[in-house]
């Protein structure tokens, strides 16, 4: 039933909050998605694992994803100094329109289950293995392999 002018609920029945304008709608989702707190997700990991193996999940995605940023970045610098290597950036079947858009990433060799046997890959890797034995040395930024 509906609650009266005063908002009060109808005997037995708890009184549902009347929403009149998108705002209060807003709040309400908010409000749900957030558990209540604006800056705090209420995540299904945090219902179902203790709180310490939450702390170490995040601390291992935060320090795998720092050291792969750094390993692109590495890998990027490593190529871009050669510019004969990144000429062949802009080339097919990469395609960009300055070296300096590449970011160092080259996708893995096995995708979903699959050999990522894309034409692209193929030719970040050999820039990769160009730089490498430019480099004369073991670099893992630069093993795509």
């Amino acid at each position: 039933m509906r609650p009266d002018a005063k908002g009060r609920a109808a005997p037995g029945r708890p009184a549902q909050p009347s929403l009149t304008s998108a705002a209060a709608k807003r709040a309400e989702v908010t409000s749900t998605v957030h558990g209540g707190r604006d800056n705090a997700p209420n995540l299904r990991i945090r219902k179902t694992l203790p709180h310490d193996q939450v702390r170490r999940l995040a601390n291992l995605v935060r320090t795998t994803g720092t050291a792969a940023g750094e390993l692109v970045a590495e890998r990027r610098k490593l190529v871009l100094a050669h510019p004969d290597l990144a000429v062949r950036l802009t080339e097919e079947p990469i395609g960009y329109e300055r070296p300096e858009q590449w970011t160092g990433y080259v996708p893995p060799l096995i995708w979903n289950g699959e050999l990522n046997d894309s034409a692209r890959r193929a030719a970040l890797a050999e820039i990769c293995a160009e730089a490498l034995r430019r480099y004369g040395g073991d670099c893992p930024a630069l093993d795509v392999t």
